[in-house]
Order: C-alpha cells, then sequence, then structure tokens
C-alpha cells in the first residue's frame, strides 16, 4: 500500500547550516533579495559581491538593493569588510518597512564616512548614534552581535580601532511588535539616492562572516 504524504523521508539528512562565509557561500541558496529585484545591480565577485544601490532604501518600501539570510537563532555574529565609493550601504535588520535596525555608513559632501545606527519602529525611524570619520577609509569592518535581549553594533577601521555604536532591542523586531511572523532577515544593502552615476558600483561586502550560536554565547566561548 502507499501513500501519498508531505513527511520527510526517515533516510533523509538535513544538513544544518550554522555558519555562512562569503568565501564558500552559495548566495542563490542561503541568501535571497526582497520583492522584484532588478539583478543587473549585484555582481558577485571573490570572496564577495559588489552592488550599485537604487534610490530605494530598506524601509522605503519598492525593491531595495539588498541581498538577506534569515536569522536563525538569537545569539549570531554577522562581520563584513565594506568599501563604500559613493551613497549609503550597511547592514539591515529587517522585518517589514515599519520594523528594521540599521548598521549603516554614508558618504558625506567631502568625501568622509559617516557610521552610524538607525533604528525604525512602527514607521517611526531615529539615529541612534553616529560619528563622522576624520580618516579617509579605503574600507570599514561591520560588526554586529546579537544577544536574546540586544543587538550590539561595532565599526572597526583599519588599525583595529573600534567605534561602539550602541545597543538595540530584539523586542522590537518581535512578532508580537512588528505583526509580521516571517521573522528577521539580516541583509547587505546598498542604496543610492543619487542614481546618476549609471552602472557604477557604488559598495563593495567582503569577507562576509555570520555564525549562528544555537547553543548560545555562552556556551560558544566556553568552547
Amino acid at each position: 500500500l502507499e501513500v501519498e504524504t508531505d513527511r520527510i523521508a526517515n533516510s533523509v539528512q538535513q544538513i544544518r547550516t550554522n555558519r555562512i562565509s562569503s568565501a564558500d557561500t552559495e548566495w542563490d541558496k542561503y541568501w535571497c533579495t526582497l520583492r522584484d529585484p532588478d539583478h543587473t545591480r549585484y555582481q558577485i565577485i571573490t570572496d564577495g559581491v559588489a552592488m550599485r544601490g537604487s534610490d530605494t532604501a530598506p524601509g522605503m518600501g519598492g525593491s531595495p538593493t539588498m541581498l538577506a539570510t534569515r536569522q536563525k537563532e538569537m545569539d549570531f555574529d554577522i562581520n563584513c569588510r565594506l568599501r563604500l565609493l559613493r551613497g549609503e550601504a550597511g547592514i539591515s535588520l529587517f522585518v517589514n518597512d515599519d520594523h528594521h535596525h540599521d548598521l549603516f555608513a554614508k558618504r558625506t559632501e567631502d568625501g568622509r564616512i559617516t557610521v552610524g545606527t538607525r533604528v525604525c519602529i512602527e514607521g517611526l525611524s531615529a539615529i541612534v548614534e553616529s560619528k563622522t570619520l576624520e580618516e579617509t577609509e579605503e574600507a570599514i569592518t561591520l560588526q554586529i552581535a546579537a544577544y536574546a535581549d540586544r543587538y550590539v553594533y561595532t565599526v572597526v577601521l583599519d588599525g583595529n580601532r573600534k567605534i561602539e555604536l550602541g545597543e538595540s532591542r530584539t523586542k522590537y523586531l518581535s512578532s508580537e511588535v512588528s505583526g509580521d511572523c516571517f521573522g528577521v532577515m539580516i541583509g547587505l544593502y546598498s542604496y543610492n539616492p543619487e542614481t546618476s552615476g549609471g552602472d557604477e558600483t557604488t559598495a563593495i561586502f567582503s569577507h562576509v562572516e555570520c555564525e549562528f550560536l544555537p547553543d548560545g554565547r555562552q556556551a560558544h566561548q566556553s568552547d
């Protein structure tokens, strides 16, 4: 007797991936775009991705230039190297247009870089902390450390100098607050309000490392 069922057979082994690296990731398997993407804005390169930012940022509706992977654990670490050529780019912890937390870097009019943390709750957006770098940085490293109750934001400059950019509460991205039940997406994004640059790349992400900690941060640190 054969019966059709949607149950996964016992013989199937599901492999859990707790670490995603741009050095060996399958971008089409572990990363996704939002809504109706323009695929010409993405170019997979060695150990990373180059983006041509559109005039739509996360939270503005439409389809921002963003590659995202799902937050699978409460505790995780993500860091990446960012070379910002123009506009704004960063990491967005995204639920929907009204609920997202962003670690961003933005080119100023005089060519310097402003880094900061932005929190959007119920459509109300505020800058938690920001700092304009005095140095002319070729590239910076973005870091987010996630705990059960908070996200912690850091930017690392050449010479290993760290800039702490505050925290935000995880509860504001929960389904109880956002109203969505699809979870949090961790997105690399590029936004360029001045689209006159044509086909020029606006941001390059490299050395992307995202590690989920299913046994918690304490257990991971004791290993």
